[in-house]
């Protein structure tokens, strides 16, 4: 009874030591099958936009295989966010999402040899499945070599429809294979000997996600900025620094002809008029004027002239024909004039804008208008303007390639000559000057 006892304690030590081997060893074979393929590194899809339902998006895949060798094929299989990226379950193709395979391609490769050999397994591939493969059998790689491409292009319908409906995660599993047709029975459907085939080499997950998108709101307000003056302080750079608003042009007589800046010692104040702009007008702005009457004036028949107050002006006030013995001078009109100081001397008045200042800004856009475009040296093409009857436009953006301003500043110069028979006074002539944007 003692040796049956004996020989069951035995028989039961060694099952027990059976089963403990048993559990140990059944792990281990589970474990080699599940690590088959070894895991490649850094991998990641860069998305060129996240938009829930985009069409013609770019997807750039890049990893560092884990094992050297050749690479002749390569899936990448997309799953929805219920089955995610561990490679060996199910996957689900995520709701809408579509590789539109008819019309992808593959660029921008590097890392494998990327050439000829290598185009899309269109047999194969699905909406959700890109299969690649290399023909030529010329790609082989080092482990640790950055590898990366892009599917799609983004042009037309070359791209990635991303997933539609709810924004959220969604998965990738990327497989490699040696040869062509290694991994041609991979199947996503089931676990089990495909999924993956026993030939994947290197594989991993990855995880990509569609986005809401954040709007951001904002307003620009139309900008029109415009001063006229005298004097440039050039401090600010704007027209915070332009002041004072009287062009003095001193003592006027035949012998020569007066333009501004006059000296002092000549009877003037050393000014020129100053007309600065700034707009953010996408159509261009202008600058015009037109002349009025000295404060206070009377005078009938004004030709919107320089004058004596209260004057009365006769004949018809031009360069060209004009009376020389009234207290209004004659006008340079709307065709640029040079004014000539050979006898006998007609009298004559005008302005040109002598220079566009654009040191105050960043822009260069505006342009001044024909019959203003002298230097201010009473020379052939560089002469006066002035209209005594209507607005005129002195300078435009509208013409210009690009036609914001950011105050860009005409410099007005006003010149005036006498004939040896115009009367004595003190003469004057008040200017308005507008600028119009359009937006």
């Amino acid at each position: 009874m003692r040796k049956h006892n004996i020989t069951y304690n035995r028989i039961q030590t060694i099952s027990v030591a059976w089963m403990l081997v048993f559990a140990l060893v059944t792990p281990l074979v589970l474990i080699r099958q599940a690590s088959a393929f070894a895991q490649m590194t850094e991998r990641s899809i860069a998305i060129s936009s996240s938009v829930a339902g985009a069409t013609s998006t770019v997807y750039t895949v890049g990893f560092k295989p884990a094992t050297s060798g050749t690479i002749q094929e390569i899936i990448i299989d997309f799953c929805n966010s219920a089955t995610g990226p561990i490679i060996g379950t199910t996957c689900t193709a995520p709701t809408g999402f579509d590789l539109v395979k008819a019309s992808t391609t593959i660029v921008n490769e590097s890392g494998l040899n990327f050439g000829t050999g290598w185009a899309i397994n269109s047999t194969l591939t699905t909406a959700s499945k890109l299969v690649i493969t290399d023909s030529l059998a010329t790609t082989s790689v080092s482990a640790g070599t950055a590898v990366s491409f892009d599917i799609g292009t983004g042009a037309g319908a070359n791209g990635v429809t991303n997933p539609t409906g709810t924004t959220g995660s969604f998965y990738a599993r990327i497989m490699t294979y040696a040869t062509t047709t290694a991994g041609d029975s991979y199947s996503s459907a089931t676990t089990g000997s495909n999924n993956p085939p026993a030939a994947t080499v290197d594989a991993g997950g990855i995880a990509l996600s569609t986005v809401d998108q954040l709007t951001i709101n904002a307003r620009v307000q139309e900008v029109l900025v415009f001063c006229v003056g005298t004097t440039d302080a050039g401090i600010s750079n704007d027209c915070s620094d332009i002041s004072l608003n009287t062009v003095d042009l001193g003592i006027i007589d035949s012998s020569t002809v007066s333009i501004s800046p006059i000296a002092s010692a000549n009877g003037g104040n050393g000014k020129n008029g100053l007309a600065m702009i700034r707009t953010n007008a996408v159509n261009g702005a202008q600058i015009s004027y037109f002349a009025g009457p000295v404060t206070g004036d009377t005078g009938s028949l004004y030709l919107a002239s320089l004058r004596v107050k209260n004057a009365t002006c006769t004949g018809d006030g031009t360069y060209a024909t004009g009376l020389q013995d009234d207290q209004c001078f004659n006008s340079a009109g709307l065709t640029q004039t040079i004014f000539s100081t050979t006898a006998p001397v007609k009298e004559g008045f005008g302005m040109t804008a002598s220079s566009v200042d654009t040191t105050n800004g960043t822009t260069t856009n505006l342009v001044r208008d024909a019959q203003y475009d002298g230097d201010g040296t009473n020379n052939a093409g560089n002469g006066w303007a002035w209209s005594q009857g209507t607005t005129d436009v002195i300078a435009s953006s509208m013409a210009s390639t690009k036609k914001v301003l950011d105050d860009e500043m005409l410099v007005l110069r006003f010149a005036a000559v006498a004939a040896v028979t115009t009367p004595t006074g003190s003469y004057g002539v008040t200017s308005t000057y507008i600028a119009t944007s359009t937006f």
